[in-house]
């Protein structure tokens, strides 16, 4: 199974409220195929997110990635 198809599985048990540990899952992570860093958020309705530093500064704006 590859990252991605993971990635969606983990994302439709978190919105099915069926996820085992979605602290797990949310918030900044490690991505593993590349090592590089993944933020994952859950905000139903929200249309735009923006990663933003604590010093204020626009770090990525966040792509969409499941339907909910």
């Amino acid at each position: 199974m590859s990252d991605r198809t993971k990635d969606s599985a983990a994302a439709t048990a978190l919105v099915g409220g069926d996820h085992g540990d979605p602290f797990g899952y949310l918030g900044p992570h490690s991505d593993d195929a590349s090592g590089s860093a993944v933020v994952r958020t859950f905000l139903p309705g929200v249309t735009s997110v923006d990663l933003v530093s604590p010093e204020g500064t626009q770090l990525a704006a966040l792509h969409k990635t499941h339907p909910a």
